[in-house]
């Protein structure tokens, strides 16, 4: 509804420091993630670079324009029954375009970020069923 594209599949062609983890929309779009942390079953910090022409919000495109995704970083903790997965996201918002969407973006950002991590959760579960 907001124009937000649906995360397909990711993949890690490289794992570790240095290595790549790219995300395939459906858009036909993909995000590349550079590694930049990597702490096997603790954290994980990549860089983002999406491909030109990868809008969100039908306008915003992520390789050019006022909203750009910098980084992000998956925890994860130990916790009581389980374990939990936070999802931490560094962006940037560029020009007036960029002052007058930040709370938008904000709201935005934070339901994908429940949307991405419960469909971890919905996949982790059904893979250790």
């Amino acid at each position: 509804m907001l124009g937000v594209p649906k995360p397909l599949h990711a993949e890690i062609h490289k794992s570790g420091v240095g290595g790549k983890r790219v995300a395939s929309f459906d858009n036909g779009k993909c995000f590349s993630q550079d590694i930049t942390v990597w702490e096997p079953y603790k954290v994980y910090d990549f860089q983002f670079h999406a491909d030109p022409g990868f809008r969100v919000g039908y306008v915003l495109d992520l390789a050019s324009g006022p909203f750009r995704m910098v980084s992000g970083r998956y925890i994860i903790r130990e916790s009581g029954n389980g374990v939990q997965l936070t999802l931490q996201s560094i962006y940037e918002l560029h020009g007036f375009l960029g002052l007058l969407l930040q709370l938008p973006v904000y709201l935005v950002l934070v339901g994908f970020q429940r949307y991405l991590l419960q469909g971890i959760k919905k996949n982790a579960e059904e893979e250790h069923a």
